[in-house]
């Protein structure tokens, strides 16, 4: 793993980590678990995105046909893969126990239609991020590649309202955000070498000051939870915390970032497989050994490391090992 990509590796591994956290929601949570995930839904999926433009900035253009190519292998077979399996799994244990996001006819057409609400709700981050490799490019040309362009464009589209299906709300609520980390990659800005560990630690203070600022005018102002312009705020203001705060563990000398980073590397399979663990674990909690309120910080605990480890063993040990689940799973040739 090269050095200079290391922070990028741990931001994913603090992405997917909020990711896992905030999808783990059993029946009876605390309120401060609601509040937690609260937290984590204003800037967790936003970061996301911000990576996966900075990475695209980063990276030689290759001509469109290519790009998309390559994104069909990346994105489109692990969404597809991913919805099959799920439907065999959550079929089966649909049958004896009751599922957060259950699988009939109308689910499945929703996988393709209304992603966020059918049976595989999580999967509507690849979906999205297919639609803006295929409508980016695009948008890059007209403005000529040109940073103010760019993100102009991204803002005017992103103050209208969309419609949830086939995601498109969802595509032009993250374009300025990762718009903006593609200008930040097309500026070849790199973060591991243009700033230094004092920096990094102090911009990290100053985004989390911000961003729990802007939460508690939130949580203050109930009027403004929907506002676009405060979403817009504490996705930027929570995603530079992430960011810079896996910069300065990446130039730490710290041996935590060598257990963090293959969490960044194997995101993706966390991503498609997290909830197969969580679910498990969830209704062997609740349902089947009833677990008093006093041990749900366990429970979450041990849900969540489950959510991370198991997937991440699963990919290193199993999926890039053999050659049909790496190609047919994973989408990597």
């Amino acid at each position: 793993m090269k050095k200079e990509i290391n922070s990028i590796f741990i931001a994913k591994a603090v992405a997917i980590s909020l990711v896992v956290a905030g999808h783990y929601s059993p029946p009876h949570v605390p309120d401060y678990w609601m509040e937690l995930r609260g937290i984590i839904y204003a800037f967790h999926m936003p970061l996301f995105f911000v990576l996966a433009g900075y990475l695209f900035g980063m990276a030689p253009h290759s001509d469109y046909s290519e790009l998309l190519k390559k994104k069909f292998d990346r994105l489109v077979v692990p969404f597809l893969s991913a919805s099959v399996f799920f439907v065999v799994v959550k079929y089966v244990v649909g049958i004896q126990f009751s599922l957060l996001y259950p699988v009939n006819l109308q689910s499945i057409a929703y996988a393709f239609i209304y992603p966020i609400r059918s049976y595989v709700s999580p999967l509507w981050f690849l979906y999205a991020l297919i639609l803006i490799f295929v409508l980016f490019p695009v948008l890059s040309r007209v403005c000529k590649d040109n940073p103010y362009l760019l993100l102009a464009a991204a803002l005017i589209l992103y103050s209208f309202e969309w419609t949830e299906a086939f995601c498109i709300a969802q595509v032009f609520h993250h374009l300025p955000v990762f718009t903006l980390g593609y200008v930040l990659g097309l500026s070849r800005i790199d973060l591991d070498s243009s700033v230094s560990r004092p920096a990094a630690l102090t911009g990290f203070f100053l985004a989390a000051l911000a961003f729990a600022a802007l939460y508690l005018v939130r949580h203050s102002y109930p009027a403004l939870t929907f506002n676009k312009a405060m979403m817009l705020l504490l996705s930027l203001s929570g995603s530079a915390a992430c960011i810079f705060l896996s910069v300065a563990l990446s130039l730490s000398q710290s041996r935590i970032k060598d257990f963090v980073i293959p969490v960044g590397v194997y995101s993706m399979s966390i991503y498609l497989f997290h909830t197969v663990f969580t679910s498990a674990l969830r209704i062997g909690f609740n349902d089947v050994l009833h677990i008093p309120e006093s041990a749900f910080p366990l429970a979450a605990l041990t849900s969540v490391a489950a959510g991370i480890v198991f997937p991440l063993l699963l990919e290193k040990h199993w999926l890039r090992r053999n050659r049909f689940t790496r190609r047919f799973i994973l989408g990597l040739r």
